[in-house]
C-alpha cells in the first residue's frame, strides 16, 4: 500500500522527529511503501490572523525578498548551527516527499497514496498555528483516497473557546481516528467522533532498533548524571534538580536548547540522536516533555515528570494515568523523589496498548 503521513517532523525538537521517523518506519517494515509528507508551511493559515510583523520582520517578508530569505535561513539553521545541523542529519532517515510550502500547493498536486495518516504528536493543538492548518486534519487529495490519524494529539484536555464545531467539522474527512491521549478521546466523544486509544509511535519500535540508533550519535552518555530536559526551565524542575544532584553526587546534564544557569555541563547542540543516546546512559531523567517520558520507559531510566506553564499538561498527566505511574509527576517540594522505579507493570500496560495499536493499524491498511 502506498502511505503519506503528515506531521511537525522538520522542527527543532527531538520527540517530533523520532515520533516521524518511528511511524514511518514501523509502517515500511509492514511493507508498505511509505513516506512523509515535506509539508513546511510558509503561508497565512486559513482562518487565522496572522501575528503582528516587526519592520525588520517585515521587509524580510517582502514577495521579492520571501524566497531569498528563506533559503539563507534554512541554510544557516541546518549547516552553520550545530544543532539543526544534526537535526537536518536525522532528518535523512525519514523518505519524504518533495515540500511543500503551502495548503493550496497540498491541494493542488496531491502526494499519490492508497492512504493518508495524520500522525502523531501535537498536529490538533489547535493552541498553536500547526493545530489551526486544515492539512493536519488531512483537508487535501483525491477523495477516493483513505484518510487516518495516528496517535494525534490535542496536547490538552480541552478545546478552546470557539474551536469545537470547526474541529468537528474537520475531522469528517477521516476514516478512522486514533488519538495518544485518553483525555483526546473524551474530546472526540465530546465531539459525536469515536476514536481509539493508542501508543506513541516509538513505542511500535523495539529497543534493540533505538539502541542501534544511539549508537551513532556523537556524544556519549558515561557515569552516573541526571539528565535535564526543560522547556520552561521552571523553578521546581531546576530545584529539584539541584536537591537530587547534591543528594548523590550525580552531575545535570541539560539537552535544553538554550544554555542553564546552575547545571554541571549543557548540550544545547544535541539532536535526536544524541539525546537517544544521553536518555539510555541517564541515571535519572526529569523532564516536562513527554517524549524524555517516554524514552525513560523505552530505556527503563527513572524518570519525574514536571508540568509546563502552557497548558498542556493532559500529554503527561494521561501518560502518567495511564501506566500507573502518577506519583512520578512532581508538582511541590515536598512530592517524595524515590530513583528507583518498577517497570514491570507499567511495560505490560504499555505491551497490550501496543497490540492494540498494531491492530489498529492492521485495520486502516488493510486491502
Amino acid at each position: 500500500m502506498i502511505i503519506r503521513t503528515i506531521t511537525c517532523h522538520n522542527v527543532n525538537n527531538f520527540g517530533a522527529s523520532l515520533q516521524a521517523w518511528a511511524l514511518c518506519e514501523y509502517l515500511h517494515r509492514q511493507g508498505h511503501d511509505v513516506k512523509v509528507i515535506d509539508f513546511i508551511n510558509q503561508a497565512p493559515i486559513p482562518g487565522t490572523t496572522p501575528p503582528q510583523r516587526s519592520r525588520k520582520r517585515a521587509i524580510i517578508e517582502h514577495p521579492i525578498l520571501r524566497p531569498i530569505g528563506r533559503t539563507i535561513e534554512r541554510w544557516r539553521q541546518r549547516y552553520w548551527t550545530p544543532r539543526w545541523r544534526r537535526f537536518g542529519k536525522f532528518l535523512q532517515l525519514i523518505p519524504q516527499t518533495e515540500r511543500y510550502t503551502s495548503l493550496e500547493e497540498l491541494r493542488k498536486n496531491p502526494p499519490e497514496a492508497d492512504l493518508y495518516i495524520a500522525g502523531s504528536d501535537q498536529i490538533w493543538n489547535v493552541r498553536a498555528a500547526e493545530g489551526n492548518n486544515p492539512a493536519y486534519f488531512l483537508d487535501f487529495g483525491h477523495d477516493n483516497t483513505r484518510r487516518a490519524s495516528y496517535a494525534a494529539s490535542f496536547a490538552s484536555s480541552t478545546l478552546p473557546d470557539g474551536t469545537a464545531d470547526i474541529i468537528s467539522e474537520r475531522l469528517k474527512r477521516l476514516d478512522y481516528i486514533s488519538v495518544r491521549e485518553s483525555s483526546g478521546l473524551d474530546i472526540l466523544n465530546s465531539l459525536g467522533h469515536k476514536g481509539t486509544l493508542v501508543v506513541d509511535p516509538v513505542f511500535l519500535i523495539p529497543r534493540t532498533d533505538w539502541d542501534t540508533l544511539a549508537d551513532k550519535s556523537e556524544v556519549k552518555g558515561h557515569g552516573k548524571y541526571i539528565l535535564l530536559y526543560a522547556f520552561d526551565a521552571g523553578e521546581l524542575i531546576m530545584r529539584t534538580a539541584r536537591k537530587i544532584s547534591r543528594a548523590t553526587g550525580w552531575p545535570i546534564i541539560s539537552v535544553t536548547p538554550r544554555r542553564l544557569s546552575g547545571v554541571s555541563h549543557n548540550c544545547p547542540i544535541a539532536g535526536p540522536l544524541e539525546f537517544l543516546s544521553l536518555a539510555r546512559g541517564a541515571s535519572l531523567i526529569l523532564s516536562e516533555s513527554f517524549h524524555a517520558l517516554a524514552f525513560g520507559m523505552i530505556f527503563n531510566v527513572p524518570f519525574f515528570a514536571f508540568q509546563r506553564k502552557e497548558n498542556l499538561n493532559a500529554r503527561l498527566t494521561d501518560f502518567l494515568s495511564t501506566l500507573g505511574l502518577s506519583d512520578r509527576l512532581v508538582t511541590t517540594d515536598s512530592t517524595p523523589l524515590p530513583l528507583t522505579m518498577d517497570f514491570s507493570k507499567p511495560e505490560a500496560i504499555l505491551s497490550k496498548l501496543r497490540d492494540e495499536s498494531v491492530a489498529y493499524l492492521d485495520r486502516i491498511t488493510a486491502p
